[in-house]
C-alpha cells in the first residue's frame, strides 16, 4: 500500500513497474486523481524434494497496483505465473559419469487483462564426470506471446517464437590450473533477431599464495526491432523502432596475494567495450498483428533524412519529427585494489581504492584500439575508502 500527493501516485502508476497508461490494457486505467495506491502479491509452491525424482509447481502473482517502494526490489508487476520443475538425478558413478541430473522446466505468464506475456519450456542436462570436469547443457523453446513493457507504455507487443541454447564446461576445480567457458545462442523465428555470445575463463594458482583469473566475453547481438523512442507530438502516439546490431567485448583479470592468511592484497580490473549501429528503422504500425509484415512498417528511404550537421534523423511521414542518432560507443575501464587485514578474529580493515574511466560517443566506432587510447586520456574517477570492524563476542 502506498500514498502521497496525486503527482507522486501518478509517476508510480506511469513507471516501468506497472504502466497503468497502456491503451490496450482493460484492467489498467491510469487516474491522476489518486492519492494512494495498492494490491497484492504471493507465491505457493508445492512438490517433493529427495531422491532421485523431484517436482515442484510453483503458483505467483504481483497484482497491477502492487508495490513494494524502497522495502526491496520489484521489477514488474500486474503478472500471475504458473512455474513447473521435473528434474531426475542420478547419484551412482558409472564408467566415465559421476553424477548427472535432468530437469525439465515449463512456465506461463499471464498479465491480470488475461494477455499471454511469456510461455517457455526447456529441457536441461548437468553432469559431472570422474575426472571431475562438469558440463551444463540447456535448450528452451519460447512461444508466441506479448511484451507489455516493450513499447514503454504503448499497447502490447506481439513477439514472435523463439529459441536458445546454452552451454557450459569447467575442468577440474582441484587442480591448480583449470577453465571454464561456454556460449550461448538464442535466435526469433520470423525475424533475423539473433544473439550469440562465447566466454572464457583461465584460473591458476602458480603458488599457495597467489590465486589469478582471467576472463574474457564476447558478444554478437541483432535485434531486428529494437525500441527506440515514441513520437507523443501527433494525436496518436508512433513508437520507432531501430536494427541494431551490436558488438561487445569484455576482460577481467582478478588477482590475490596473501601475505600471511590474514594479510592480503587484491586487484580487480576490468576493460568494457560495446559498439551500436542502426541500419533500418521502423514504426509499429500494428502491435498486435500476427504477421511481422503487418506488425511493422520500414520507412522508406525519402520518408527518413539524416542530418551529419546536427546527428539527427528527421521522419516525413503523417506528419514531421526528429530523434537523434541511436548510434553508440561505449567503453569502461574499472579497477579496484583491496588491502585487507584481520587484525583480531572476526575483526578487519580495508584500504580500498578504485578507479573508472567511462567514454561515450554517439557514433559507432568499431576501431577498438583507437577507443582504447581514447578512453586512456579520458579523467577517471577516484574513490579511496577505508573500513574498520569489531567483532564483538556475546
Amino acid at each position: 500500500y502506498l500514498d502521497g500527493n496525486r503527482q507522486a501516485i501518478k509517476n508510480t502508476q506511469e513507471s516501468a513497474v506497472h504502466y497503468f497508461q497502456r491503451p490496450d490494457a482493460r484492467n489498467l486505467k491510469l487516474d491522476s486523481t489518486l492519492t494512494s495506491l495498492s494490491g497484492t502479491g504471493g507465491y505457493l509452491k508445492g512438490g517433493k524434494k529427495g531422491g532421485s525424482w523431484n517436482y515442484s509447481l510453483n503458483f505467483t502473482w504481483r497484482s497491477p497496483g502492487f508495490d513494494l517502494n524502497e522495502i526491496g526490489y520489484l521489477r514488474q508487476a500486474d503478472y500471475m505465473a504458473e512455474i513447473l520443475n521435473i528434474s531426475f538425478k542420478d547419484i551412482d558413478p558409472g564408467k566415465h559419469i559421476r553424477n548427472y541430473n535432468i530437469a525439465l522446466n515449463q512456465s506461463l505468464y499471464y498479465s491480470f487483462s488475461g494477455e499471454l506475456v511469456n510461455s517457455v519450456i526447456g529441457v536441461s542436462l548437468d553432469e559431472s564426470f570422474n575426472n571431475l570436469w562438469g558440463s551444463y547443457l540447456e535448450v528452451n523453446m519460447m512461444f508466441p506471446s506479448f511484451e507489455t513493457r516493450e513499447l514503454r507504455g504503448g499497447p502490447a507487443l506481439w513477439m514472435n517464437p523463439a529459441s536458445s541454447v546454452y552451454f557450459y564446461f569447467h575442468s577440474n576445480y582441484a587442480k591448480d590450473l583449470y577453465m571454464d567457458g561456454g556460449f550461448s545462442c538464442f535466435g526469433k523465428y520470423y525475424e533475423p533477431s539473433r544473439n550469440e555470445s562465447v566466454n572464457l575463463g583461465i584460473n591458476w594458482n602458480p603458488f599457495n599464495r597467489v590465486k589469478l583469473r582471467l576472463s574474457s566475453a564476447y558478444e554478437n547481438n541483432l535485434n531486428e526491432f529494437q525500441y527506440l523512442e515514441t513520437d507523443d507530438l501527433v494525436v496518436e502516439n508512433r513508437y520507432l523502432m531501430g536494427r541494431l546490431e551490436q558488438n561487445t567485448f569484455n576482460f577481467t583479470l582478478r588477482a590475490e596475494y596473501y601475505l600471511k592468511p590474514e594479510v592480503s592484497l587484491q586487484f580487480y580490473g576490468s576493460p568494457y567495450y560495446s559498439v551500436g549501429k542502426y541500419k533500418k528503422f521502423y514504426n509499429v504500425a500494428d502491435a498486435g498483428a500476427k504477421a511481422t509484415s503487418d506488425r511493422f512498417r520500414l520507412y522508406a528511404p525519402g520518408e527518413i533524412i539524416y542530418n551529419s550537421t546536427d546527428n539527427r534523423y528527421t521522419v516525413n511521414q503523417a506528419g514531421t519529427f526528429t530523434f537523434d542518432n541511436p548510434n553508440f560507443s561505449f567503453g569502461q575501464f574499472r579497477s579496484n585494489l583491496v588491502f585487507r587485514w584481520e587484525y583480531l578474529t572476526g575483526s578487519e580493515i580495508y584500504l580500498v581504492w578504485s578507479r573508472d574511466n567511462t567514454l561515450y560517443e554517439n557514433v559507432a566506432a568499431p576501431q577498438m584500439a583507437n577507443n582504447i587510447r581514447k578512453l586512456n586520456k579520458e579523467a577517471g574517477r577516484n574513490v579511496f575508502l577505508f573500513k574498520l570492524n569489531y567483532w564483538f563476542s556475546l
